[in-house]
């Protein structure tokens, strides 16, 4: 099995209340009016390939039936 794991903010907004992403299906989607979209596999940017930032990954280590996830 491979896991991973993403930052839960837009990569190409200032960290603000709108940025934090919103879980849809294997896309996250920003709350902000322009509304990015980030593929959870990859997490490159979906539909809008001026975007210039990817989402941020973190490791992931799994241990049992644990997963250990680290920047």
């Amino acid at each position: 099995n491979q896991y991973f794991a993403w930052d839960a903010s837009d990569p190409n907004h200032a960290l603000t209340s709108c940025s934090s992403l919103e879980i849809s299906g294997y896309e996250g989607v920003c709350g902000c009016s322009d509304q990015n979209k980030y593929s959870l596999v990859n997490g490159q940017p979906l539909e809008n390939a001026s975007l210039v930032c990817a989402l941020k990954n973190y490791r992931v280590e799994q241990s049992g039936n644990s997963l250990l996830i680290s920047n």
